[in-house]
């Protein structure tokens, strides 16, 4: 056997358990399965695994040692109750339709593309394992054993001459018709690759044939209606690959243009790279960088959303590729969590986006046209994303259209932040009526980001929704602009500050806030200190004392800015108000010891949670400010310590 040629495994498990009726034909059928591969056209392509006598973790662990295209059972079906396997003791047990197909869940993305259930009344199992697996055989009726074996020996015989699964069956079924059991074997497909519309499909056996003998075919990475992406690894470089298959021949030329434009970006930061493009074969496909992680869409399905600090490098990223590409002469317009990739590496994300822009020329009809169709075939659910992420000066009733590419991607860029944030798809269209029937007008505006994430600066909230403006002209000039916006939040000093806000909106503040510090400082967290404090007694030099904390607190403030801005010159030689402060509390003056700073800071982080009301209507909000006021008066306290 060449190693060059993609070898399909075909993995036969059977079952008898005493107690059950003796399929006569078991072993035969077994033997005759093998001998016709053997001398098939395409045997080399095919290699035949066996496990007899199974029992349940015997099934699982069969398609771990041997990674099978296709699984073959044969044995005893009981209807709704499940498919007959053997226990330790060779008796009798049943493994259910849900269990079945829980185990082929795991086992669809690993390259299981058929599963034959060579059993009677097994179309319930069948039904649901179809929910993973591409194709299903099973058996709505009871079959004899001789048709049961006729129909799998003539199956395997088509699929090793180079049939497809659904020409196999056909052939298969056939050949039951003198038997009169031709209406027992059923194929269930999968309905992500149902032919419905006029949409197409593509088997992995098939597409292994369409690559080999350079590509071999690992798994499905993502499912779409038009371009599917499979992972494969390339025997020539040794490396794993993901391949971009069209499914529609009638975008045959968008699918080549969409290629020609996306090699100029595609070796850019931050993009995928093209390593190669097939046109003259079909389906046209393309090999990719394979990257080793998952897209924004599965990682908001996990985590729901991202942390403010995470979503704001990600735009960042994301929006210098796009003005890269701008800069390059590509109009590139396909920013929404499915079109991206990211890769985990240190607890930093780094965003890949994919470089092709299939549907980026459509005409507003033909967008409405599409959605219609996928609509159609798989659900409603299956347009939100597209709908959400839809650009309302491409549905502009005005003849003519002011924006620009750029002013575009700021709205894109927009809705992908703001569903980052808030793990909620942007609700910018109520449905694909009121877009036929209202054009851009039927476009909602964003209303309110940090309603839904505390964490999020009132100055980053107002940069992305005057981005996702459902008017362009009033966006920002440009994409530049808007992430330069966006680059100057510093979202530690913008927590920190916001929420000293919120405390000082309280109309005692000045008499609540600062005795409830002291209070904690000089009883909770260093009462060896109120020694220091003992002049203060008097009520005068108490609020003498509290005026010149809030100075402080502004004064750490604009420290923490000005080396955050100026990294290199955050050594200041010539005396300041930090520096005096500190000069003040050395030993030359109050003797106020270094380590006492430590207590104050807690002292003072605690008393804002105290009083900041978001930290008392969201938990996981205290941590988040803790953490923000920590970080920002940090610096400021060293260099005062510097300075004893």
């Amino acid at each position: 056997m060449s190693n060059n040629v993609s070898v399909q495994t075909i993995l036969i498990l059977s079952a008898n358990p005493r107690g059950t009726s003796w399929l006569e034909g078991l072993s035969e059928e077994v033997r005759e399965i093998d001998e016709g591969l053997r001398r098939a056209n395409k045997r080399e392509q095919f290699k035949l695994q066996m496990k007899l006598a199974v029992r349940t973790e015997d099934f699982y662990r069969a398609l771990l040692d041997y990674q099978p295209q296709i699984v073959h059972f044969c044995g005893h079906g009981s209807g709704e109750n499940g498919i007959v396997l053997e226990d330790d003791m060779g008796q009798p047990v049943l493994l259910r339709a849900d269990e079945l197909a829980g185990l082929f869940k795991e086992f669809a993305t690993k390259g299981v593309e058929c599963v034959v259930l060579n059993a009677c009344y097994s179309e319930v199992q069948a039904n649901a394992i179809s929910e993973y697996v591409n194709y299903v055989i099973g058996m709505h009726q009871s079959i004899g054993d001789r048709a049961a074996k006729n129909f799998a020996v003539t199956f395997y015989d088509a699929i090793g001459s180079g049939e497809s699964i659904k020409d196999a069956f056909n052939l298969a079924r056939n050949r039951l018709i003198d038997l009169r059991e031709n209406e027992a074997p059923i194929l269930k497909i999968n309905p992500s690759i149902i032919n419905k519309d006029n949409l197409e499909d593509i088997s992995l056996i098939e597409l292994n044939k369409l690559i080999e003998p350079r590509y071999q075919i690992l798994g499905k990475l993502i499912k779409s209606s038009i371009a599917p992406v499979y992972k494969a690894y390339d025997r020539t470089l040794e490396r794993d690959v993901a391949i971009k298959v069209l499914n529609r021949e009638d975008l045959q030329a968008d699918f080549d243009e969409s290629l020609r434009k996306a090699v100029q970006i595609s070796d850019e930061a931050n993009f995928i790279t093209i390593y190669d493009a097939y046109l003259d074969t079909k389906p046209h496909y393309c090999i990719l960088q394979f990257i080793d992680g998952e897209t924004i869409r599965q990682t908001l399905t996990d985590k729901g959303k991202l942390p403010f600090n995470v979503v704001s490098k990600l735009i960042l990223k994301i929006g210098d590729a796009l003005v890269r590409a701008r800069e390059l002469k590509n109009i590139y317009g396909n920013i929404k969590p499915s079109t991206i990739m990211l890769l985990c590496k240190d607890n930093e994300y780094e965003p890949f986006i994919s470089p092709l822009d299939l549907c980026k020329d459509f005409s507003p009809n033909r967008i409405l046209e599409e959605l219609d169709r996928k609509s159609k075939s798989y659900g409603k659910q299956s347009i939100l994303e597209d709908l959400a992420y839809l650009l309302p000066e491409n549905f502009s009733k005005v003849a003519i259209d002011s924006s620009t590419p750029d002013q575009s991607d700021q709205y894109s860029l927009g809705l992908l932040a703001y569903e980052l944030l808030t793990g909620e798809l942007p609700p910018t269209l109520k449905d694909i009526k009121d877009l036929k029937r209202n054009g851009n007008k039927a476009f909602k505006s964003l209303i309110s980001i940090t309603d839904k994430c505390h964490g999020c600066p009132t100055i980053f909230e107002k940069a992305i929704l005057k981005m996702t403006s459902r008017d362009p002209a009033n966006r920002y000039e440009t994409l530049q602009d808007a992430l330069n916006i966006i680059r100057g939040v510093s979202v530690y000093l913008n927590t920190a500050k916001e929420s000293y806000a919120r405390c000082t909106s309280d109309a005692d503040f000045d008499k609540k806030f600062f005795k409830t510090f002291y209070h904690k400082f000089l009883t909770q967290f260093c009462p060896h200190a109120a020694q220091k404090f003992l002049s203060l007694e008097a009520q005068g030099r108490w609020n003498h004392q509290h005026q010149q904390l809030k100075e402080a607190i502004v004064l750490l403030f604009a420290y923490y800015e000005h080396i955050e801005r100026f990294p290199k010159e955050n050594e200041q030689e010539e005396p300041n108000v930090l520096s005096r402060i500190a000069e003040m509390h050395s030993h030359t003056k109050h003797d106020i010891p270094k380590n006492l700073y430590t207590d104050f800071v807690n002292a003072l982080i605690n008393t804002v949670i105290e009083f900041d009301p978001l930290c008392q209507e969201n938990d996981d909000y205290k941590e988040l400010i803790g953490k923000a006021w920590q970080k920002v008066l940090a610096p400021g306290v060293e260099y005062m310590k510097s300075k004893y």
